[in-house]
C-alpha cells in the first residue's frame, strides 16, 4: 500500500479559499463562512483528535476543528492596515521559525 501525501490538506485548503471568495459575495457572509468552516474542518477533514475530560465524560474533538476559531480575528478585521514599520516586519518574518525552534527545544528538553 502506498503512502498518502497530505498536500494542501487534501484540497481542503483550496476549498477554504473558495469558501471565503464566494461567501464574500452573498448576503449573510458570516453565516456561510461559519457553516463552511464547520463542515470543512469538522466531519469532512479527518485528522488528529484531542481527548478532553469534562465533568467525568471524555469528549474527542478534531484538532483541525480548532481552525473555526480563526473566524474571530477575520470577522474583527476592519479593512484598515494596522501599525507597520521595519521592526514589526522583521518580527513577523522571524516569529514562525523562532517559535518552532523554541518548541523543538522544549520537546527535546521535556521528552529526552
Amino acid at each position: 500500500m502506498g503512502t498518502v501525501t497530505m498536500s494542501d490538506y487534501f484540497g481542503f485548503g483550496v476549498l477554504t479559499v473558495l469558501l471565503f471568495y464566494f461567501s464574500s459575495q452573498v448576503p449573510l457572509t458570516w453565516l456561510w463562512q461559519l457553516v463552511g468552516m464547520l463542515l470543512i474542518n469538522g466531519p469532512w477533514m479527518e485528522g488528529l483528535y484531542i481527548s478532553l475530560d469534562l465533568f467525568g465524560h471524555t469528549v474527542e474533538i478534531s484538532q483541525q476543528f480548532l481552525a473555526v476559531f480563526s473566524l474571530i480575528p477575520i470577522w474583527m478585521y476592519n479593512g484598515k492596515q494596522g501599525p507597520h514599520n521595519k521592526a514589526i516586519q522583521i518580527a513577523g518574518y522571524a516569529f514562525y521559525p523562532v517559535h518552532m525552534l523554541i518548541l523543538a527545544l522544549l520537546w527535546l528538553y521535556v521528552f529526552n
